[in-house]
């Protein structure tokens, strides 16, 4: 029998899951919440942090997968593909940074002429008449975004204090507001 490690313990990845035990797999689930959804649900289950790469790859060769199948969440998506590049298929670390990373992703919708939001720099959004958006440009879920209306000094530098906060990288982006759909690659 295969042994998959599935790289989330919500229950947004239930589905998952269950498609990979019906299959006949033996599945693990590695995530830091011995409460969440899966990590109860299952004997398998690995209390760690998987975006920590390191670890990650000692962890996947101590129980020797044979399968890296990210969650449902762009952490558990870029970790697989570090983790699991080396064998597999699996897009390279490039391609997902590009699809995780807002400012990468600026970058190449621009490269190949997908209408994107105008970027401000912080001086340049002191004097926008339109509202901004303020966002980390490696969070997810709408960690440490702010939609802001009044462009004033002192609301635009709060939203990026709040932005930095939710950034590994410490960077934020400052976006033209736009009304519309969001379109995710998850």
């Amino acid at each position: 029998m295969k042994k998959v490690l599935l790289l989330d313990t919500n229950v947004s990845s239930f589905p998952i899951y269950n498609v990979l035990v019906e299959k006949g797999y033996d599945v693990y689930v590695i995530g830091l919440n011995p409460n969440d959804c899966l990590a109860k649900h299952t004997k398998n289950y690995i209390n760690a942090n998987y975006s920590d790469i390191p670890t990650l790859d000692s962890i996947i060769e101590k129980h020797k997968f044979d399968m890296i199948v990210p969650g449902c969440n762009d952490v558990s998506y870029l970790s697989a593909t570090k983790a699991y590049i080396k064998k597999s298929g699996l897009d390279t670390t490039e391609t997902t940074e590009i699809i995780n990373n807002k400012s990468k992703f600026r970058d190449f919708a621009k490269k190949i002429n997908l209408n994107v939001p105008k970027v401000f720099a912080k001086d340049e959004a002191y004097h926008s008449k339109s509202p901004l958006i303020i966002k980390p440009v490696d969070a997810y879920s709408g960690r440490g975004t702010s939609v802001i209306s009044d462009t004033k000094p002192e609301n635009i530098d709060a939203a990026i204090d709040n932005a930095l906060k939710f950034s590994q990288s410490k960077n934020c982006i400052i976006e033209e507001y736009v009304v519309g759909q969001l379109y995710s690659h998850t």
